[in-house]
C-alpha cells in the first residue's frame, strides 16, 4: 500500500473514531447562552469551538457521505477528461479534509 493512501487512512479513520465512539460533536448546534451568560464560557470560546466543530463536521460528512458519492460517480463514468475531473476534485477535497483533521488534531480528544 503506498504511503498517501495509507495516510488517508489513518487520518479519515481517526476523525470518524472521534466523531463516532467518542462522541466529539456531542455539543453540536448546542445552545450556550446560558453558560455565557453565567460566565462559564466565553463568547469567544463559543464562537472558536463553533469554528472547529464546523471543519470536524465538514470533514466527517465529506468522509462519509459525499465522498462515497463521489467514489460512486466515478465507477460510472465513461469519458477519461470528465473521469480525471472528477478524480482530481475528489483528491483536491481528501486533502483539503486531511489538513483539517491535521490542523484541528489538538482539539480532537473527549
Amino acid at each position: 500500500m503506498d504511503k498517501d493512501a495509507l495516510l488517508e487512512i489513518c487520518l479519515f479513520e481517526s476523525l470518524i473514531h472521534y466523531v463516532e465512539k467518542e462522541k466529539g460533536l456531542e455539543h453540536w448546534g448546542a445552545d450556550w447562552d446560558k453558560e455565557i451568560a453565567d460566565g462559564h464560557v466565553s463568547q469567544g470560546y463559543v464562537d472558536d469551538l463553533k469554528a472547529r466543530d464546523a471543519l470536524i463536521k465538514h470533514s466527517y460528512d465529506w468522509i462519509k457521505v459525499d465522498r462515497l458519492e463521489i467514489v460512486k460517480k466515478l465507477e460510472t463514468i465513461e469519458d477519461w477528461r470528465e473521469y480525471e475531473r472528477v478524480e482530481n476534485e475528489l483528491y483536491d477535497e481528501d486533502s483539503e479534509v486531511m489538513r483539517i483533521i491535521i490542523e484541528q488534531r489538538g482539539y480532537m480528544w473527549t
